[in-house]
């Protein structure tokens, strides 16, 4: 079930296999996460991950404390819980979720403790995925859409009156738009392909969105009102997560153009692609740092390749360090003034 207090886990528990981030295989190269101020190349804030529970496949949300040196997980329960994203003003979380929250039923499973008979079990209800907000003054979270179908990638307005996100309840995934509230549904994109992640411009003109092109993912941005869609990249392999820099300036996104998923980024309006990462193992899921110095990801990497651990670098791809979190990156929150 979610959490009404937050589960605080040090990273050094993290690192040790312990709690509910981690399992026993290392954190890459057993490092710390690292701690620090506002100056560049010290993360601060909170950035909002999906982690794994031990070795299972149950996703949970999470907050990364860079000065507090910690993990906080805000869910617990047996599906899957996934893509945070912060609400502007840092209250809220919003999230894609399998589960009812405290809603449960009762069935029948083997009983252990005497082979061949049956006990009774109660568990969570699992539902078609739906965009769940969770607010941090102790209210139970709050189901903002109902349908027998798949809501995910839900995606916060700068303004905060809006959650822009994907759903197949058309029969074909497109992106669309409500109100913070849950109301007032609209559909954005009306594509033969399925599109995905939207990420809204930091000045909420625009959106980002990896959609389905000739079966390859590119990356393309649109009006807030779903008008004047303009397509970026057109690599020969898929280009997806766009994230728009704090500074509106640029693109950050995964792509596997060249066999391999990596990092890179682009102008805003599609020029000046660099590639940032070249790892062996694959690279994706950027998030820019409030500041836009850094970029968190998610990352495949030697020696253990199975794991998807939380990596930082700089914007031009140098001074690469693991953060010791396993998980993948979502959105990057600042640390509040005065705090």
């Amino acid at each position: 079930m979610f959490r009404n207090a937050v589960l605080m886990i040090a990273f050094t528990a993290v690192l040790a296999g312990c709690g509910s981030t981690a399992d026993s295989t290392d954190a890459p190269n057993g490092t710390d996460a690292p701690n620090g101020g506002e100056t560049a190349g010290q993360p601060s804030g909170r950035l909002a991950v999906s982690t794994r529970e031990n070795s299972t496949e149950d996703w949970e949300i999470g907050i990364l404390e860079f000065e507090e040196g910690t993990v906080q997980v805000l869910t617990e329960n047996t599906a899957f819980d996934w893509g945070p994203t912060w609400s502007p003003d840092g209250t809220r979380i919003s999230f894609a979720s399998e589960f009812d929250a405290g809603i449960f039923e009762d069935i029948m499973i083997a009983d252990e403790d005497n082979p061949g008979q049956m006990k009774a079990h109660s568990q969570e209800v699992t539902r078609d995925r739906e965009i769940v907000v969770f607010g941090f003054d102790a209210s139970a979270p709050k189901r903002l859409s109902d349908d027998p179908f798949v809501d995910d990638s839900p995606a916060w307005s700068p303004d905060g009156t809006q959650i822009a996100f994907t759903s197949d309840r058309t029969l074909d995934v497109e992106i669309f738009v409500m109100d913070a509230d849950g109301g007032n549904v609209q559909q954005l994109t009306h594509n033969p392909g399925e599109d995905w992640q939207p990420d809204w411009s930091p000045d909420g003109q625009r959106i980002a969105f990896a959609g389905q092109v000739s079966g390859d993912f590119e990356i393309s941005v649109m009006d807030a009102d779903g008008g004047n869609v303009q397509q970026l990249t057109a690599s020969p392999g898929h280009d997806w997560g766009p994230v728009w820099s704090p500074d509106g300036q640029r693109i950050a996104f995964a792509s596997d153009r060249t066999g391999n998923f990596e990092v890179y980024v682009m102008d805003a309006d599609g020029g000046n692609v660099q590639q940032l990462t070249d790892n062996p193992g694959e690279d994706f899921e950027p998030v820019w740092s409030p500041n836009g110095e850094q970029l968190a990801f998610g990352s495949r990497r030697p020696p253990n390749l199975r794991e998807i651990a939380i990596y930082l670098m700089a914007t031009d791809g140098s001074d690469v360090e693991p953060t010791g979190v396993l998980g993948i990156p979502s959105d990057w929150f600042p640390t509040p003034r005065g705090s």
